[in-house]
């Protein structure tokens, strides 16, 4: 894993905005998207393909009145903090940036702060996350008894399998209520393996005891037929 930086960003609202949806990373994803590839185009990557990540603090808020606070989690490889840094600091001079999260227009960015040393950034350099600042957190929840997974980006996981009278072949809410193997099948898609504190092999995976969440389809496109990409949001409960 390559170093990274994790950055909180504040922005304040300077005019009422409305009519947002519930999950707003595809308008932050936007914003963010046009504006930092020309810059990233030093270190010889663009948006996706350098992994630059965004979470929303707020899901399922439609609006927000002057004053009010908007945060957003950034992450991003530390090689890029130099252009992140330079797209931040000038972002209200993007022109071409509107709609509903327009920074000038609607919003302004107040503050950042690298999330793993807590100063400010990019007055301070971000303090990069790497395995040993991740070692004691891991530990931690390898000796929890039970634990919750909140997914706060849509979860979008293939069942594996196809299946008669699904609305589609992605992992909903009702695959995480009815499947015994549904946390094991979380682990094997993303690459990982549950041991606890035993050898690989010699201990069963947690079981998920309790689901709140829902399945969500975003808009996306200008065509006129309407076009979705869904996933889940929400939370399971494991032990």
């Amino acid at each position: 894993m390559p170093p990274l930086c994790l950055i909180r960003c504040v922005f304040e609202v300077l005019k009422p905005i409305t009519h947002l949806p519930h999950y707003q990373g595809s308008l932050w994803s936007a914003l963010l998207r046009h504006g930092l590839n020309p810059l990233l185009e030093e270190v010889g990557h663009d948006f996706h393909e350098l992994g630059v990540f965004l979470t929303p603090a707020d899901s399922g808020i439609s609006e927000y009145a002057p004053g009010e606070l908007l945060e957003l989690g950034l992450s991003f490889p530390a090689i890029a903090q130099g252009p992140m840094a330079s797209f931040l600091a000038h972002l209200e001079e993007h022109s071409s940036m509107h709609g509903q999260l327009a920074p000038g227009n609607t919003i302004r960015l107040k503050s950042c702060q690298c999330r793993v040393s807590d100063v400010a950034w990019p007055q301070n350099p971000a303090t990069p996350l790497i395995p040993q600042v991740l070692h004691p957190a891991v530990e931690a929840l390898r000796r929890l008894q039970r634990f919750r997974l909140i997914f706060i980006s849509p979860l979008r996981l293939k069942m594996g399998t196809h299946r008669e009278g699904r609305r589609h072949q992605f992992c909903d809410e009702h695959f995480f209520q009815n499947n015994p193997r549904a946390f094991q099948h979380l682990l094997e898609q993303v690459c990982l393996e549950y041991y606890g504190d035993a050898s690989p092999g010699m201990v069963d995976a947690p079981v998920i005891t309790a689901t709140h969440a829902m399945w969500y389809d975003m808009n996306y496109g200008r065509t006129t037929k309407d076009t979705t990409i869904g996933g889940m949001l929400g939370g399971v409960m494991a032990e």
